[in-house]
C-alpha cells in the first residue's frame, strides 16, 4: 500500500461578495416556481430577498454598512442622491418607484394582501430594479463616502486610520451604522 505524505490544506479567502450575486439569482429564480406554484408568501419573499442581496453587493463594494433592514433605505436614498448629483435623474426616479415595490413585496410575506397577479408584475418591476442595481454598481465610484457623510469626513477619517496603522493603508477605514439604539 503506498501512502502519500499529507498535503497541506489550502484555503483560499473567497470574494465576500460573490454569495450575494449568486443569492440575488437563485432567490429571483425561486421566486418564478413559487408564483407558478401558487405561493404568494414565499414568492413575496424570495423577490425581496434578490433586492435585499442585489443592495449588498452594492454596499460591500463600496464598504457601506448593511446590516438591518433599515440600512437598504439609506442605501437607496443615497444612490438617489448621488444620481441626482451625476445628472442621472432618470435613473434616481427608477429607483424611487422600483424600491418601494420590492419593500412591498417584503410586507406581504407578513400581511399576505397581494394577489398572485400582482406579485407576478411586481416580479417583472423586481426584475429591472436588480438590472439598474448591477448596472449603478458597476457605472457609480467604488470610493464614494458612506450614506451620512461627506467627502471631506470619509476621507479625513480615511488618513486618520491610515496613520493609525501605516500597514493598512490600502485599506478603506471601517464605516459605522448611524443608527441609534
Amino acid at each position: 500500500m503506498v501512502t502519500r505524505a499529507a498535503q497541506p490544506l489550502i484555503i483560499h479567502e473567497a470574494d465576500p461578495i460573490a454569495p450575494h450575486g449568486k443569492h440575488r439569482d437563485t432567490l429571483y429564480k425561486h421566486s418564478g416556481l413559487m408564483v407558478k406554484q401558487g405561493d404568494r408568501l414565499q414568492a413575496s419573499e424570495k423577490l425581496w430577498g434578490a433586492v435585499a442581496h442585489g443592495l449588498k453587493i452594492v454596499a460591500a463594494n463600496r464598504k457601506w454598512p448593511y446590516t438591518a433592514h433599515a440600512d437598504a433605505s439609506v442605501i437607496i436614498k443615497h444612490l438617489q442622491k448621488t444620481l441626482k448629483q451625476r445628472n442621472a435623474p432618470t435613473d434616481a426616479r427608477l429607483l424611487r418607484r422600483l424600491f418601494p415595490i420590492a419593500e412591498d413585496l417584503h410586507r406581504n410575506f407578513y400581511t399576505d394582501e397581494l394577489e398572485m397577479e400582482e406579485i407576478a408584475d411586481r416580479r417583472e418591476d423586481v426584475r429591472e430594479l436588480l438590472a439598474l442595481l448591477k448596472r449603478l454598481n458597476h457605472e457609480l465610484p467604488r470610493d464614494a463616502p458612506p450614506p451620512g457623510e461627506n467627502h471631506a469626513q470619509y476621507w479625513r477619517r480615511a488618513r486618520a486610520a491610515a496613520a493609525r496603522n501605516p500597514a493598512a493603508t490600502t485599506r478603506t477605514p471601517r464605516v459605522r451604522s448611524r443608527r441609534t439604539v
